[in-house]
């Protein structure tokens, strides 16, 4: 992973990320600080922070309200996490690709009728 956000930045020059994702990023760095641990996952990720865009949450809400709704009468029932739906929201109110390592998150965005939204990540 740290690898392909390094690829990015190298050829994007930027990125975006919406401010969930700046949320689960800076509290996973906290969190290897405190244990003394990943101070090269750290570096790379302060970079990648300092490059990116973020992407507010507004007016999402609606979109994600919709998807989790298409979702409970779905047979069976597609669940996704609340932040996964807000984060999937997100890319389709803008027109972007969300790009994952979540093999379940992919497949239930393809179910929900927005599988061109989200990318799957194969990490080596």
């Amino acid at each position: 992973m740290v690898e392909h956000v390094s690829a990015i930045v190298r050829e994007e020059k930027r990125a975006l990320i919406s401010e969930l994702t700046m949320y689960e990023i800076r509290r996973g760095f906290l969190e290897l600080e405190l244990r003394g641990l990943g101070s090269r996952k750290r570096l790379v990720g302060e970079l990648f922070l300092r490059s990116a865009s973020v992407v507010p949450l507004g007016g999402a809400f609606d979109i994600a309200a919709q998807l989790w709704a298409r979702g409970r009468v779905a047979k069976p029932a597609i669940v996704v996490a609340e932040v996964d739906l807000l984060l999937v929201a997100s890319a389709v109110r803008d027109g972007l690709t969300l790009v994952t390592a979540d093999g379940k998150l992919a497949r239930a965005a393809a179910r929900l009728g927005v599988p061109d939204r989200v990318e799957l990540l194969t990490l080596d």
